[in-house]
């Protein structure tokens, strides 16, 4: 029986990525027993390897393409043949080839991903993972997790919690992406699943009727005609005139307003974005925050000499 011709490190090299943009291509690699060269959308390639262990077909990562020469690969994947037909598990011999768990993996990505954003982004990167992925997924290998495992993650909160859902999809699929960049596995089993959740339930979504332009003065003397706490109402004046977000507002602090420039500064980690928001204040703004202040004070003066 003839053999089969080898490629050239030239014809490996000239292997390119022309599928979709969305899903890993694998381009079989000639003179190796299963040997595949596995090709991410940004070009990014890695040795993954088609082998039968105890009657199972198993797709195994042997390494980045940069770290790995096609040599090298070769002689793994031969010397996995070899172990497998003998009736063992070649990637047992090989301490399991140092694959991570999802929850090791997951926290190096959390540290790649979160370093160029706020706190805020990392804490919820780090609690959905917790909740959702890390009690299905999180003491697995990359490898040996499935497209069922997977849709058992986010089976039971797709309808429920939708965006929820949405976003722990993405977060376990980005981890997945790296872990096939990294030649820890030949797919992301992420891709397969998103035609399999449950359809939406269609519920009857009812919005707060929105306030005509011409009704927010009388809204605002409504308010103030209340029996509120005054600091109440000046934070409801202020929240409409600036269009803030509830939070921002109730959150502010003095030194954040620019009385001389009229402006208020939030800072980067209470925004969304992690930057700071410079918002122009109004002449009502600020006869109301100056109004706010000197109430303040003359508190802080009667809880001292109450002392």
């Amino acid at each position: 029986m003839p053999r089969t011709k080898q490629m050239t490190q030239r014809e490996v090299e000239a292997l390119k990525y022309d599928g979709n943009g969305k899903n890993a291509q694998r381009h079989r690699v000639d003179g190796a027993p299963g040997l595949y060269l596995n090709i991410r959308p940004t070009g990014k390639k890695s040795w993954v390897q088609k082998l039968t262990v105890h009657g199972k077909v198993t797709y195994a990562g042997l390494g980045s393409y940069d770290d790995v020469s096609l040599e090298e690969a070769r002689e793994t994947a031969s010397n996995n043949k070899r172990i497998a037909r003998s009736g063992e598990d070649p990637f047992e011999k090989r301490g399991k080839r140092g694959i991570p768990t999802f929850r090791e993996l997951a926290e190096e990505v959390i540290a790649i991903q979160t370093a160029a954003t706020s706190a805020h982004t990392q804490k919820h990167w780090q609690s959905s993972l917790r909740d959702y992925a890390h009690p299905i997924i999180g003491d697995m290998r990359m490898d040996a997790i499935t497209v069922d495992d997977v849709r058992n993650i986010l089976n039971p909160i797709w309808n429920e919690k939708r965006d929820t859902a949405i976003k722990v999809r993405r977060r376990i699929s980005t981890v997945f992406d790296h872990s096939v960049a990294s030649g820890h596995r030949p797919d992301n089993p992420v891709d397969a699943v998103k035609g399999i959740l449950p359809k939406k339930r269609v519920k009857k979504v009812e919005h707060h009727r929105a306030l005509p332009y011409n009704e927010v003065a009388d809204a605002i003397q409504t308010v103030w005609s209340t029996n509120a706490w005054i600091f109440t109402k000046l934070a409801f004046e202020f929240l409409v005139l600036t269009a803030a977000r509830s939070g921002e507002v109730r959150k502010a602090t003095w030194h954040e307003i620019d009385f001389d420039e009229a402006t208020w500064t939030i800072p980067h980690e209470r925004m969304k974005a992690g930057e700071a928001h410079r918002v122009p204040l109004s002449d009502r703004c600020i006869e109301n925050t100056s109004r706010g202040a000197r109430t303040h004070q003359r508190a802080l003066y009667r809880s001292s000499e109450a002392l």
